[in-house]
């Protein structure tokens, strides 16, 4: 996800994510689906 300007890490239990400061409600949308597409496929490793 960094190469698409969002940075990710985790924090123990938690994942932290940083969007551009200015950002698009469809921007969102595809931040949460690539995020959840990421866990699921970890998940399912």
């Amino acid at each position: 996800m960094r190469q698409e300007g969002v940075s990710v890490r985790n924090v123990g239990d938690v994942i932290t994510f940083s969007p551009p400061f200015i950002i698009t409600r469809t921007e969102i949308d595809r931040i949460v689906m690539d995020l959840r597409d990421a866990v699921r496929k970890e998940l399912t490793k």
